[in-house]
């Protein structure tokens, strides 16, 4: 083998001066190893991408980027201790590559398969959807039948079949939708004059308002209930109804009691001392009344006490 020594023999003496030459280096491709390694990490990727559904597949992408890595047949030979040259190479990709064109049309029959199985289930939850829907729609065109005929039967008093409009409508309510239905009840049982059940409709309504009030305290004051026919008609009362201002005044009356008599003076003053002898109210035009009684008003019944 042929060594070269540089400057052995002087540049004068040489007799073949290109022979002396350093024969130049050959130097690697470092394109062509780059463009192995994005290869195979592009295979190493797409194999753990299929991997979950293709296992020989994804094993078939990750052979054939271990052995284009340049790192990866040199352990391949250090490993085996044999030279695998690039015929070796070829075969063994070439083998590989005919076993991954058969799993890889195993993978593509599974990617259809699955591809197939979410369109029938996008499908399948499209009908359903629609199902449903038609469904709700037939709930509510029900549930609002029943009210509308309800209210229709209760504005004409015929009231056994309001009631049954209602009742029925029951069937068809959702959480959030009873409080109409109750309502209506309630209404038709205090058009029927049947305080105790539209009471006890009223009770289980959870909003309230000024009428609800008022027919509550009507209802309550029709059974002799005088405790809640006052706490009702108050409420309405002091949210401004008038009908039950009135009311409350009847069924919780004014009263008045003499909490003393005091010395009324001509000029309509009292007298200070309340003085019951000669001389009281003299600068006031003399006394009118000796006993003027002073009156206290007073509820029959405290609020506060219930």
């Amino acid at each position: 083998m042929k060594k070269y020594i540089p400057n052995l023999i002087p540049q004068q003496h040489k007799v073949l001066p290109e022979y002396f030459k350093e024969p130049p280096r050959k130097t690697k491709s470092n394109a062509w190893d780059s463009i192995l390694i994005i290869l195979a990490i592009v295979l190493f990727v797409a194999g753990l991408g299929v991997i979950v559904i293709s296992f020989w597949f994804a094993i078939c992408l990750f052979l054939t980027s271990f052995i284009i890595l340049p790192w990866g047949h040199s352990f391949l030979e250090k490993t085996l201790q044999f030279k695998l040259s690039s015929v070796l190479r070829l075969k063994a990709l070439g083998l590989i590559s005919l076993f991954s064109i058969f799993t890889g049309s195993g993978y593509l029959h599974k990617i259809d398969e699955i591809q197939k199985q979410h369109q029938i289930a996008e499908q399948t939850e499209i009908l359903v959807q629609k199902q449903n829907q038609q469904v709700e729609r037939n709930r509510r065109d029900s549930l609002e039948f029943y009210i509308t005929q309800g209210e229709k039967y209760q504005k004409t008093k015929n009231f056994k079949k309001a009631i049954k409009s209602f009742e029925a409508s029951q069937k068809f309510a959702h959480s959030g939708e009873y409080e109409k239905i109750k309502l209506g009840l309630a209404n038709t049982y205090y058009a029927a004059q049947d305080y105790s059940k539209a009471i006890a409709q009223y009770n289980a309504i959870t909003s309230t308002d000024v009428d609800i009030y008022f027919k509550k305290g009507i209802c309550a004051k029709k059974l002799g209930d005088t405790k809640n026919a006052i706490v009702n008609f108050k409420s309405a009362s002091d949210l401004g109804d008038e009908k039950a201002a009135k009311e409350y005044d009847k069924v919780n009356p004014l009263i008045r009691r003499v909490i003393e008599y005091r010395t009324l003076c001509c000029d309509g003053t009292y007298s200070p001392s309340n003085a019951k002898g000669r001389g009281a109210c003299s600068h006031h035009g003399g006394v009118c009344n000796w006993n003027d009684p002073l009156y206290e008003e007073y509820r029959k019944y405290e609020i506060s006490d219930f």
